[in-house]
């Protein structure tokens, strides 16, 4: 946008930065029984990853902000994996630092593509988190669960056991 402006980019752009991202941060709320539906998954053994695209400083950032930052094991990120999802090094990653094989690790994730497809693709159960309808047509791989309610964990908690 500087350049577009034929501004130089040194202030401009790391204040440009810090007013969206401090901005949306602060701003930032769990959907309602996350930490609860985190908390069970916590109860119930199960480790807890993210896998982001976001850089590692703003997701840490807005996992201390919402409250989820103690119920997480690790994270990968593509700047560490050195790939964006869906490319499988991402997930491999993911993987591994699960600790399981990728037939016992569930993604979830709001991205159709990124992030049920890849899992999909790369031996992981993907999971679709979406408040919107289921889609519309088909998408070539299975979409477990389009929607679940985090203050109704039956649908989640039926696919783990059902799945073992």
């Amino acid at each position: 946008m500087t350049e577009l402006l034929s501004q130089p980019p040194f202030p401009y752009v790391e204040e440009m930065y810090h007013a969206y991202w401090d901005t949306l941060i602060a701003h930032a709320e769990p959907y309602p029984h996350a930490r609860e539906f985190l908390s069970i998954l916590k109860d119930g053994g199960i480790r807890i990853g993210i896998g982001t695209d976001m850089t590692a400083a703003i997701q840490y950032q807005k996992l201390r902000k919402l409250g989820f930052a103690p119920y997480i094991d690790f994270m990968v990120t593509s700047e560490e994996s050195g790939a964006e999802k869906p490319h499988p090094h991402f997930f491999e990653i993911c993987i591994k630092k699960a600790g399981c094989l990728p037939g016992e690790c569930a993604f979830i994730g709001d991205h159709l593509k990124k992030d049920v497809q890849g899992a999909w693709d790369n031996g992981l159960y993907g999971i679709w988190y979406s408040r919107e309808n289921p889609p519309d047509k088909e998408v070539g791989f299975p979409v477990i669960v389009s929607y679940f309610d985090f203050s109704n964990l039956s649908d989640f908690m039926h696919f783990c056991s059902s799945e073992k």
